[in-house]
């Protein structure tokens, strides 16, 4: 955030769990809905999780946090079957979003999650920043594609 926007929270909206808030807010005079998620790390769990915000994240801008899924083979090697992959497929897919990580980075691997376990050491990337492919067309460079 730029020194000198000014800044108004509109509403907000939670769920019970703390598992979800949604925020809307003006930045310099410009509408945004915000999703920050926490995703449970339980498949099944994960799968009706990602459900649910596809239908709570239809009106957000921006839908980021702990997916506690990894999304793109780059980013693991041990890939393993998961529906709630399909399911985080299908959000980008029915409200116009894109990670904006690997958008800018189509072959980069970097991590948000490094783990020790039993001597071995894992790097993931589960946490996200899902935008809306609209209004990233008016903040990124002309010569940005999506």
């Amino acid at each position: 955030v730029w020194c000198g926007w000014k800044i108004e929270k509109r509403e907000r909206d939670k769920d019970l769990e703390g598992r979800w808030i949604k925020i809307r807010l003006t930045v310099d005079n410009k509408q945004w809905t915000i999703l920050n998620v926490y995703a449970p790390n339980d498949e099944v769990e994960r799968t009706h999780f990602i459900r649910t915000i596809t239908h709570i994240g239809t009106d957000c801008d921006i839908i980021m946090g702990d997916f506690n899924l990894r999304q793109c083979t780059l980013e693991n090697c041990r890939w393993g079957q998961d529906m709630s992959r399909t399911v985080l497929q299908n959000l980008l897919c029915v409200d116009n979003l894109c990670d904006l990580w690997r958008h800018q980075h189509p072959t980069g691997r970097d991590y948000t999650r490094v783990q020790s376990h039993l001597g071995m050491i894992k790097h993931s990337r589960i946490d996200l920043v899902l935008v809306k492919k609209t209004p990233l067309r008016h903040t990124m460079p002309q010569t940005t594609r999506f």
